[in-house]
């Protein structure tokens, strides 16, 4: 069954689907299928925790606040991208076609938005906010996280796409009342 967005636009669903069977096979090194995995797993949310516990010990009173603010983002992240994937309900690229490497589990059968990426970019404009020295670093894990979820089969590039561009907004609508 094509989703309205495939029928609507078959070219950039072809392109999409290309750039996921691409970006897998690239798993066949090794190194490169543990860095993924390792980056998906930062972003599930140990890795954030730790930057928060991590910003509760050594940050003070600032860091404290932005932990706070951190939180209030991603609550307010998880909130509009569980709506907006129940809403839009979009297949996930390995539950749409073969995928050579699939090497970690689906939290869910929805793809759109990314669900990662936009904690990883919520998360990283909170970072940078906190220190501007951090915002490369941040942006650049950000990315990785994203990037990783399109190498998994776990997400499109548009659903990577749309979750930077909602995590840019979420931190940006928390960082308003900072």
């Amino acid at each position: 069954m094509l989703t309205r967005y495939a029928r609507r636009f078959p070219a950039a669903r072809r392109w999409e689907c290309d750039v996921c069977l691409a970006v897998n096979t690239w798993l066949r090194l090794g190194i490169l299928r543990q860095v993924m995995i390792w980056a998906t797993r930062f972003g599930d949310g140990y890795g954030w925790g730790l930057v928060g516990v991590a910003l509760l010990l050594f940050g003070g009173a600032r860091g404290s606040r932005h932990v706070l603010f951190g939180g209030l983002a991603v609550v307010l992240a998880q909130v509009v991208y569980n709506l907006a994937k129940r809403l839009l309900v979009r297949n996930r690229p390995c539950d749409s076609f073969q995928l050579r490497y699939l090497p970690v589990r689906m939290p869910d059968a929805f793809s759109f938005p990314s669900g990662h990426t936009t904690t990883a970019f919520a998360m990283a404009l909170i970072l940078g906010h906190f220190s501007v020295a951090l915002l490369p670093g941040a942006l650049l894990l950000a990315t990785l996280v994203g990037f990783s979820r399109i190498a998994l089969g776990a997400h499109f590039p548009s659903d990577v796409a749309a979750g930077a561009l909602l995590g840019c907004l979420c931190a940006t609508m928390c960082l308003i009342w900072y």
